[in-house]
């Protein structure tokens, strides 16, 4: 049975992206196999507008959608209120699921759930589910900083998962098998992308042989059916205007491996 496959934007190419819109895009990811497309917040651009129409169009494709805020939700010791905004951003495009990461975690557990207290009015009859990702900050993207998150919304009685980015892992110096087994269980998304080192920088890529073979095991420590999405660039340079032809063409076998992975 093939699991179902998700395509970012981005790895269509940031540039690409705004030239052509998000909607574009999701046909793309959508004759290329995809189950669903991942809009970004760092994409919106005014091709994207209004936003109920970049909606319409991903469910006319057939396909399902999740949506990246670039928001945190924590600022220090209070609610990030933009995450208000995320919240309406998701519902308009018709999201399942929003995803987010954690930021500065309140260090008083009251402050954790006062202010979860008032996400939960923000997400009152929505049908959305908040998926925390580790990003590559040492304050939010460890295990034990999500666990801690995870915790406080246990308390609260407000369903989250993870999404759990396997390159992420990398900026951090953390094993990103390590990590599957602290938190896989409570994984309901995966980002997948490889990672190269290039001039004393690491960079997003297409999965090597060797890191693909890595991945295997991490897919043991999550739920069966876990929904996984293709986070790295679909071609080598977004310098180029490449014909959707070849977009499409460099999407589907990654598509289809991921799907049966």
């Amino acid at each position: 049975m093939s699991t179902p496959v998700f395509v970012c934007t981005s790895s269509f190419g940031a540039r690409y992206v705004r030239q052509h819109g998000q909607a574009h895009a999701a046909r793309l990811a959508r004759d290329a196999g995809a189950s669903g497309v991942e809009i970004r917040q760092e994409l919106i651009d005014l091709r994207d507008q209004p936003l109920s129409r970049l909606g319409a169009d991903i469910a006319e494709l057939g396909l399902d959608c999740h949506y990246s805020s670039t928001e945190l939700l924590w600022l220090g010791e209070h609610l990030n209120d933009r995450i208000e905004e995320s919240i309406e951003v998701a519902q308009t495009l018709g999201a399942k699921l929003l995803k987010v990461a954690i930021g500065n975690l309140p260090e008083r557990e009251e402050v954790r759930d006062e202010t979860l207290a008032k996400l939960d009015r923000m997400l009152e009859g929505r049908s959305l589910v908040l998926a925390l990702e580790n990003d590559q900050t040492p304050r939010a993207g460890t295990p034990e900083a999500l666990l801690g998150a995870l915790d406080a919304f246990d308390r609260a009685g407000i369903y989250v998962g993870i999404t759990f980015d396997i390159g992420n892992w990398r900026w951090l110096g953390i094993n990103a098998h390590d990590a599957a087994q602290m938190l896989g269980e409570r994984v309901i998304y995966v980002h997948c992308k490889g990672v190269v080192q290039r001039q004393q920088s690491l960079h997003a890529t297409p999965p090597s042989a060797l890191e693909l073979a890595e991945w295997s095991a991490y897919w043991h420590q999550f739920p069966a059916q876990v929904a996984r999405s293709i986070e790295f660039p679909l071609v080598s340079s977004d310098d180029i205007d490449h014909p959707d032809e070849t977009l499409v063409a460099a999407a589907r076998p990654w598509i289809e491996r991921l799907a049966h992975f």
